[in-house]
């Protein structure tokens, strides 16, 4: 079930960066996990100002999407979870609320890449990302309703 949140409570902010870590940690083996856990506390301070649409199943969230405006911060899914299209129906419930969504994304994380371009986005530009000197790939998309 996919809810919209727009005030985190405390424990939904755990769960969700739990998941946030985890995911990263385990979708950028590229970037040192000392990056994402150095970046811990920036993200705790920002996901409240984003709009949050999570995937529980039960009371728990397995999954969640950050959406800033039409920029899509990340889609984040628990390990053993993943694979099972609760990415695709967090994307899918943002792009009937959106006629244009934009995200930037590693170029090593080919499987996200992949995804996203199954998805209807396409690359706009590449650029070096600063903090990590990883080449990261601009990628958007437009409704054509």
């Amino acid at each position: 079930m996919i809810k919209q949140i727009t005030n985190v409570t405390s424990e939904e902010l755990v769960a969700i960066l739990d998941i946030w870590l985890q995911a990263n940690i385990d979708a950028h083996h590229f970037i040192p996990k000392e990056y994402w856990e150095r970046n811990y506390e920036f993200v705790r301070s920002t996901l409240p100002k984003a709009t949050l649409f999570t995937y529980c199943v039960g009371n728990e969230i397995v999954g969640f999407l950050g959406l800033m405006g039409s920029y899509i911060a990340g889609i984040f899914v628990k390990k053993q979870w993943r694979s099972c299209g609760i990415g695709r129906k967090l994307i899918n419930t943002v792009k009937a609320e959106k006629m244009r969504l934009s995200l930037s994304v590693y170029d090593k994380n080919e499987r996200a890449i992949s995804f996203y371009l199954s998805e209807g986005f396409t690359l706009k530009e590449k650029k070096i990302e600063s903090e990590t000197n990883e080449i990261e790939s601009i990628l958007f998309w437009a409704s054509n309703r």
